[in-house]
């Protein structure tokens, strides 16, 4: 009890944000799945850590996570990492896909995300011959996970280690900076930044604005403050440039507002953390 009202003391400043800018056509599922090697220091047991989220161009929105103990000791990361990926596909994945072909009145695959290389050619491949006895002790199989894999309706992706939205339901983390980092990766910020990013109600028309849904859910109403967005985030890692002219005109607010909250969905990267193809420069 203690503990829990601690969580509740320390937390009350921050909400979880969601943003919708985009068309259903441009918006995806992605989901991600990492593993904490023997945290658990009584037991050795390893944690296991899924997030899954509906993503697009200039929206993000969280959808569930997990943060499990895994039923049996595992002696290796690859081990852990493979038994996180089953648990994220089996259910969060999967489940999510009918789902949401139905809401978006369209064919959806789920893009899963794994920061673990080794792990990335076991279940690429469908072969691991040092992990035989998965199956017997976690009940994983490798093949079936493969198999899901390889279908139309699942696309697999190596993911950034600094971008795994799944980490922080897995480690502890003693710095401060880097807990700001991983919370912003699931949507998770102070009141004091989203309050900072509206300015006052002037008496000039204002433009359409995108709901913000929070605990909960609110259409803002006042314009975007630029330069509030800028000083809120300067020396941190929500952001490393000011949204431009062009786009806090634009219809898409989220990436003016909310996406500049997570450095790696601005534009130039993918949801891995890495640089999108179209950005690179031409030789």
């Amino acid at each position: 009890m203690l503990r829990i009202i601690k969580y509740i003391n320390g937390t009350v400043s921050l909400r979880q944000v969601g943003f919708m800018v985009d068309s259903q056509t441009n918006l995806q599922l992605g989901l991600f799945s990492d593993a904490d090697v023997a945290g658990d220091r009584a037991g050795m047991r390893s944690t296991s850590g899924v997030f899954l989220a509906l993503y697009g161009p200039h929206s993000f929105f969280p959808l569930s996570a997990q943060s499990k103990k895994q039923t049996a000791v595992s002696h290796s990361t690859v081990e852990a990492e493979i038994n996180a990926a089953d648990q994220a596909l089996r259910t969060s994945g999967l489940p999510a896909i009918p789902l949401w072909t139905k809401i978006l009145n369209r064919p959806v695959a789920l893009e899963l995300y794994q920061d673990n290389q080794a792990t990335g050619r076991i279940m690429a491949t469908g072969r691991a011959p040092a992990l035989r006895h998965i199956k017997r002790t976690h009940s994983v199989s490798v093949a079936r996970i493969h198999e899901r894999i390889q279908s139309p309706d699942v696309n697999f992706h190596d993911c950034v280690s600094d971008v795994m939205a799944a980490d922080m339901f897995t480690n502890h983390f003693t710095s401060a900076g880097k807990w700001v980092s991983v919370c912003s990766l699931i949507g998770v910020v102070p009141n004091t930044f989203i309050d900072k990013i509206y300015t006052k109600p002037s008496a000039a028309k204002l433009r359409p604005s995108v709901a913000l849904c929070a605990v909960s859910c609110r259409r803002p109403t006042t314009p975007i403050n630029a330069a509030a967005i800028s000083g809120s985030c300067e020396g941190s890692a929500l952001m490393t440039t000011a949204p431009t002219r062009s786009e806090l005109s634009s219809d898409a607010l989220g990436r003016a507002t909310l996406l500049a909250i997570l450095e790696h969905y601005s534009p130039g990267r993918t949801h891995d953390g890495r640089r999108s193809p179209k950005a690179l420069p031409l030789i």
